[in-house]
């Protein structure tokens, strides 16, 4: 029998349903569930572990022992009075300082003469960008490959059958302490540059053309308008870049891991490699979590060195009803009847010349012999970035013998998929199976999670709101080399070693702050009258956030989502920590350093390797790279 609902049952069920709606609505009009996963994420894989690292170090804790003795400082007090600890120390700076004068130097330079490209309509620059932005997208323990077999210490080697043409060689690339270190920084330099370039790049294209304008008209030359406007307008983007440049820097592992692994003796040893040696070499977790705390502590402090250096603070402040104050461009009166811009200086690129800075040092040159030198940039850049990718595509199809014999030809006379063959056997599908999943469900989650909080940090004022900001921004400044020791603590307390979700929900953990504080530059350069509007006609916020946000800041959601597939795919030591002792769950990265344990010398089989390893990225990225720079122009640097 068919019972029909009353009147009355109708009336209630219908009241029901609006208190469900009512609380929901309460409840999105509060922060914390906006905020709820990421606050988890950063508790469970971050906040924790920096902790625990803190813990570790007071102690005598051995990764195959069961009890352990706190033994306060003495750690710390080994550590710096240890050789091997100061030898380090003098390498990591070397190394250190050089990678953020080059990179920084270096992406300045492209960026200004691409963007010059650009506006005179130049050849060349698109493919000079995209030789560039490939070396970034290349997995670093593939990079340390490709450079370990380009450096082979003979005429055999590709660098040094160059070098002989000129008389000179064969050079002790890796077995010379000093050169040794060199060619790390080369190897680094040439995968980080892009980074900065395209950083760099984003925020020339946002600087207001009146600027340049006015000064031109103030009798402003051309050194003058990049050293007071162009330079000043890039503060906030070099002072991002150069914090950036410097953590990598600081905690470069996997390409001096599989370039020289440390040698000769110690002289390429970093801080990295020293922590990740102690802990898990000589299995001293004590000793390595004190490593990780100093690490911590020169990152955090170069941080506060670099936010004083720059003077960077909020060059939009909020309005009183939540909006932000926009300053205008070039058009407050100087006394003296010129115009000044926020920097208290004015100019602007001129658009049949818009080099800036770079053309501006050239004091009045022809624009035709500018021409000529940016064209010079664009091969110099095209060839030093391009050839080591073509280079290892080229020795991994050559037949067996011809990689390593004289003469030296960059095109083999005779094509053999052989050492394909023999990779694929090793189980390459299910490397690349095993990244494809873990990086897809990845960034997935990433941005799952850090949409709602950078649309909190961006939209609501609520108590501790600073102070929360600045704890994301902090794990933003955190290597996940730093806190590698207590996260394989949590991961097997967890039973999440050897598994694909454990690496997964690890790397939501690391990359959420960095995705949140790249979201929230999109979402604050949205009018906020946007959502006011949007409330009006009945939406809530989440409402909100789908039919009017997600629009205007997809952009900056595929910038986020290309970050973190770049990062997820290439990722070595994470992943070498949860899954290392399982080859059926090996990333591509594990997969293809294991080539170079299991074959030695064999090197076309790691050529081969290192092309599959890279090529999906770099289809994919070639496809979307326009996207990508179009997407950091549009609003990510603001943040």
């Amino acid at each position: 029998m068919i019972r029909v609902a009353t009147a009355g049952e109708d009336s209630r069920t219908a009241a029901g349903i609006e208190r469900v709606r009512g609380l929901l609505g309460r409840l999105i009009d509060h922060p914390l569930p906006w905020l709820l996963p990421t606050l988890a994420a950063l508790a469970v894989f971050q906040l924790y572990p920096l902790f625990e690292a803190i813990r570790l170090s007071l102690t005598n804790e051995v990764l195959t022992a069961t009890s352990t003795e706190f033994v306060g400082l003495e750690n710390y007090v080994d550590l710096f009075t240890s050789i091997g600890f100061r030898q380090m120390v003098v390498v990591t700076a070397v190394f250190a300082v050089s990678s953020i004068v080059l990179h920084t130097l270096f992406g300045l330079v492209l960026a200004l003469a691409i963007d010059y490209g650009v506006r005179r309509g130049l050849r060349g620059h698109l493919t000079t960008r995209v030789s560039v932005l490939l070396a970034w997208i290349v997995p670093g323990i593939i990079i340390g490959l490709i450079w370990k077999v380009m450096l082979v210490e003979s005429q055999l080697g590709a660098i040094n059958y160059l070098l002989g043409t000129v008389g000179v060689g064969p050079v002790p690339f890796r077995s010379n302490p000093t050169l040794a270190l060199v060619s790390t920084i080369a190897a680094g330099t040439w995968r980080g540059t892009a980074f900065a370039m395209i950083m760099i790049y984003g925020g020339l294209q946002r600087i207001p053309q009146q600027l340049y304008e006015a000064a031109r008209v103030d009798g402003a030359g051309r050194w003058a308008r990049f050293r007071h406007v162009t330079i000043p307008q890039l503060k906030p983007v070099l002072f991002v870049t150069i914090v950036l440049v410097t953590i990598y820097a600081l905690n470069t592992f996997d390409l001096i891991f599989a370039l020289t692994n440390g040698g000769p003796g110690r002289a390429t040893e970093v801080f990295a490699l020293f922590m990740y040696r102690k802990a898990f070499t000589d299995y001293a977790l004590g000793e390595g979590a004190a490593v990780a705390v100093v690490l911590l502590g020169v990152n955090l402090v170069l941080t506060a060195v670099y936010l004083y250096a720059f003077d960077i603070g909020d060059e939009h402040p909020r309005r009183s009803d939540g909006g932000t104050v926009e300053e205008p461009a070039a058009t407050a009166s100087r006394a003296d009847g010129g115009t000044t811009g926020a920097s208290g200086s004015v100019a602007e690129r001129l658009p049949e010349a818009p080099l800036d800075g770079a053309r501006d040092a050239l004091v009045d040159a022809d624009v035709r012999l500018l021409d000529v030198v940016v064209y010079g940039l664009y091969g110099v850049a095209m060839l030093f970035f391009a050839f080591p990718v073509l280079w290892i595509a080229s020795a991994s199809v050559r037949p067996e013998g011809e990689l390593l014999s004289l003469p030296f030809r960059f095109v083999p006379e005779a094509v053999s998929l052989a050492a394909y063959r023999q990779v694929f056997r090793e189980g390459m599908l299910t490397w690349l199976f095993n990244s494809t999943a873990i990086t897809v469900v990845g960034v997935g989650s990433i941005v799952a999670v850090s949409v709602p909080a950078a649309y909190a940090f961006s939209r609501f004022r609520f108590r501790g709101r600073r102070q929360l900001l600045g704890l994301v921004l902090l794990f933003q400044m955190i290597s996940s080399v730093i806190i590698i020791v207590p996260l394989y603590s949590v991961m097997t307390s967890l039973n999440l070693i050897d598994t694909r979700m454990g690496l997964i929900l690890l790397y939501v953990g690391i990359q959420t702050p960095f995705s949140i504080w790249l979201l929230k530059g999109y979402f604050d350069t949205i009018p906020e009258e946007l959502d006011y509007a949007a409330r009006i006609d009945g939406c809530n916020r989440l409402q909100t956030l789908r039919h009017v946000l997600l629009r205007p800041i997809a952009p900056g959601i595929a910038v986020v989502a290309i970050f973190n597939t770049v990062f997820l795919w290439s990722e070595f030591v994470l992943a070498y920590t949860v899954l290392g002792s399982e080859k059926s769950l090996y990333t591509i990265s594990i997969g293809v350093y294991q080539f170079q344990s299991q074959f030695g010398n064999d090197w076309r089989a790691i050529a081969a390797a290192s092309v599959v390893g890279m090529l999906p990225l770099v289809v994919v990225f070639v496809a979307l790279q326009r996207y990508f720079v179009k997407g950091l122009i549009e609003g990510s640097l603001k943040g």
